[in-house]
């Protein structure tokens, strides 16, 4: 409805503006905020951990890049990397199947020039496959490679995202701005997050996508075999896609991929991966998903 659309978009500016707030007051003179983790036993330079031990994997950092990917080792290898002499070294838990990887002991300042930039490593074992892997930062760039997991949760301020030749079941974004790139497998994505720029080429078809954000593009690439429905709620939304479909249709083949989009400002491009075909879903009487310029839901 156009009324919620309105009342979204006061939701979403007074969002960035409480966030602004926040980064002034962080950056200011003598002032921080506090990045808080969970303690546990402090860790210079590397560590080893038996891959039999470990079935989920919880990272909080607040500062510096992130890496996970996989090689021929035996063990999962976890390695911190500064320039000079580290401050305040990372530790660990492990908590059951649990392993927790934590940017320093207590809790650290975030301000202006007070928080050291490290860059996390971890490696893991071709046959390791992970069951949740949850990402908690700052604002980090965060680049995963050739990984399988049944969930992966990112909660971010502001992250730059890019996993590569993966096999995730389910994928949970939040932050205040995220970008994220995408190729694999995907059984749903969820993002939640006042600005969301999403690039994705998928190998499978996935069960579903939901967008919810001020402003929100989603670039996908999926199977010339595929379905999809998309359902756009919201003012000022655009859609095109590769995929010729009926007159008046909102969905192609099946169905069987739900795309969600519910937001402001939000841009769609559906692309085939097996030829290209481009209809504006923008225009009227258009041969595509339905958009939402007049607010109503599809």
């Amino acid at each position: 409805m156009k009324g919620n659309a309105i009342a979204r978009i006061i939701i979403y500016s007074i969002l960035i503006l409480v966030l602004i707030g926040i980064l002034v007051v962080a950056l200011g003179a003598n002032n921080y905020f506090k990045f808080g983790t969970s303690g546990g036993t402090p860790v210079v330079g590397s560590m080893n951990v038996d891959e039999s031990d470990v079935r989920n994997l919880e990272i909080n950092w607040a500062s510096g890049n992130i890496t996970i990917i996989r090689d021929d080792i035996d063990e999962i290898l976890v390695e911190e990397i500064a320039n000079g002499e580290i401050k305040d070294p990372m530790t660990y838990n492990l908590r059951g199947n649990t392993l927790q990887i934590n940017y320093a002991e207590g809790n650290v300042r975030i301000g202006f020039g007070s928080l050291q930039k490290k860059d996390l490593n971890i490696t893991v074992p071709m046959d390791w496959s992970c069951g949740d892997l949850i990402i908690n930062s700052a604002s980090t760039d965060v680049e995963i490679r050739e990984i399988a997991a049944d969930q992966l949760e990112l909660n971010t301020a502001s992250s730059n995202c890019t996993i590569t030749n993966s096999t995730i079941g389910n994928l949970e974004l939040n932050g205040a701005s995220c970008d994220l790139n995408y190729s694999g497998s995907l059984n749903s994505l969820t993002c939640d997050g006042a600005s969301a720029n999403i690039t994705a080429v998928f190998t499978n078809v996935p069960r579903s996508i939901e967008l919810d954000g001020a402003s929100a593009d989603l670039d996908i690439t999926l199977p010339s075999d595929c379905g999809y429905e998309i359902d756009m709620d919201g003012v000022s939304n655009r859609c095109t896609s590769e995929f010729t479909t009926s007159k008046g249709s909102h969905s192609y083949g099946n169905g069987a991929c739900k795309i969600t989009i519910d937001g402001v400002s939000a841009t769609v491009h559906i692309r085939n991966g097996g030829h290209r075909h481009t209809e504006d879903c923008s225009t009227p009487n258009s041969n595509c998903p339905d958009n939402s310029h007049s607010g109503n839901h599809h």
